[in-house]
């Protein structure tokens, strides 16, 4: 059986970091003129709570954690302009 890797992405023009989120904007490797834009969002945390404690509340933590990051990320947007 044939492996043919997907095309590797072409590498941002522009990135913007701010802890845990990304933003890049870059040419698209497939339809010149069309441009890549991504956000990415990574939050992570160890806990000593047993997998069943942690598979019902992290969802709802993450939520909480991801708003106060793009609020954060939001806020520091509006002061570099």
């Amino acid at each position: 059986m044939w492996h043919v890797p997907p095309p590797s992405p072409a590498p941002p023009e522009a990135q913007c970091s701010y802890g845990p989120i990304t933003l890049t904007v870059g040419p698209s490797y497939r339809n010149d003129g069309q441009q890549h834009m991504f956000l990415s969002l990574q939050l992570g945390r160890l806990s000593s709570r047993e997998r069943n404690a942690c598979l019902q509340a992290w969802p709802r933590e993450a939520i909480k954690l991801a708003r106060v990051a793009l609020d954060e990320f939001e806020n520091w947007l509006e002061g570099q302009s």
